[in-house]
C-alpha cells in the first residue's frame, strides 16, 4: 500500500472497481482483476498490454420520430400544419466496456461523457 510516494489513498484518486478488485495483502486472490497498487513508478512505467480495454462500441447518436396531422384534421383550427415529435441524441451506447464512455479520448476516463438529451416538441404553423 505505501510506495516510494507515500499513501495511495491519500495521492490520488482510484476507481471503486479497481480499490475493490485489485490484489492486496487483504485479498490475497492470485486471480485479482487489478494488480497490487502502488505508487512505485518505475514498477507503473513499464510496458504491458495488460491496460489495454476493448473499446469497441455501437451508438445510436440521433433518433427522431414525428407525426403531422393530417389536414383535415386540423383545418377547423385554422392551421396549415400540425408536427408532433421526440426526439433523442445519444439514446444508447452497446459495449462490453463499463468504466466511462468508450467514445472518450481519454486513457482515465477523466473526462466528461457524451451528453444524453430527449426532446419532445410540436411544430405549428398556421
Amino acid at each position: 500500500m505505501y510506495g516510494q510516494t507515500g499513501n495511495i489513498w491519500n495521492s490520488g484518486q482510484i476507481y471503486a472497481d479497481v480499490a475493490d478488485n485489485r490484489w492486496s495483502a487483504d485479498n490475497p486472490n492470485p486471480n485479482a482483476l487489478y494488480p497490487r497498487l502502488s505508487l512505485n513508478i518505475a514498477n507503473n512505467s513499464q510496458a504491458s498490454t495488460w491496460w489495454q480495454r476493448d473499446m469497441s462500441f455501437i451508438r445510436l447518436k440521433n433518433l427522431e420520430f414525428g407525426y403531422t396531422l393530417p389536414k383535415q384534421w386540423i383545418e377547423k383550427w385554422k392551421l396549415s400544419s400540425l408536427r408532433l415529435y421526440a426526439q433523442g441524441v445519444n439514446v444508447f451506447t452497446f459495449s462490453k466496456f463499463k468504466l466511462w464512455d468508450p467514445e472518450l479520448e481519454t486513457v482515465s476516463g477523466s473526462s466528461y461523457p457524451q451528453m444524453r438529451v430527449f426532446n419532445i416538441g410540436l411544430s405549428v404553423i398556421f
